[in-house]
């Protein structure tokens, strides 16, 4: 259970997780600037928009683990979703970074163009109108992927692996795991300069 004044716990440093809601709005998390290990945000559909978002201070907070979750009741998720997740921005050392129940078409642009150059561990679950996959296929110590239950993707294309002109994409990936994308038609495998693609893949 998440203390009724947790926003007065100013050099908190554990909180497994956050349930945002009636009584706990995102903003109360902008307060602990302390906050590190793991972290577990729920019900995100509460959260109306990029600027409330914003006021949680997710990107100054260097956790190493962190779980964004919207809830999986269908209809659920606020309409400007996609909006708002702009705003939970993690801070950049993040090592394990996991979305559930997402509902938009697109993830955050941050996925793409921040350099989380630390991440190890991405998991996408349930993320049901997810159109198109992120660029990750330049992020140097990325080992562990795992998509599930993302029905609407169609093509995994080229934005998969790279924005730029690397010439080895996912070089220390070991596990890539797919499940349940079952409306997938089409994979193209990224050309041009490349040298190597999942080069350590086990």
């Amino acid at each position: 259970m998440v203390p009724a004044e947790v926003r007065l716990l100013t050099r908190l440093q554990t909180l497994p997780f956050f349930v945002v809601g009636p009584n706990h709005k995102i903003e109360e998390l902008g307060c602990l600037n302390e906050l590190r290990g793991a972290l577990k945000i729920s019900k995100l559909e509460q959260v109306r928009d990029r600027e409330e978002a914003e006021k949680a201070k997710l990107r100054e907070k260097r956790m190493n683990k962190l779980v964004l979750k919207w809830s999986d009741d269908e209809g659920n998720n606020s309409v400007n979703s996609e909006d708002a997740v702009e705003g939970l921005q993690p801070h950049p050392d993040i090592k394990s970074l996991k979305i559930k129940g997402y509902g938009d078409e697109y993830f955050p642009s941050w996925m793409s163009a921040l350099p989380l150059n630390n991440l190890t561990v991405l998991r996408l679950k349930d993320c049901s109108k997810c159109r198109q996959l992120p660029t990750l296929g330049c992020l140097p110590r990325l080992k562990i992927i795992e998509i599930k239950g993302m029905s609407t993707i169609k093509c995994i294309g080229n934005e998969f692996y790279s924005s730029g002109s690397a010439a080895v994409l996912f070089p220390a990936l070991k596990e890539l795991s797919l499940n349940s994308i079952g409306g997938l038609e089409e994979w193209i495998v990224s050309g041009g300069e490349v040298v190597a693609v999942f080069p350590c893949l086990e």
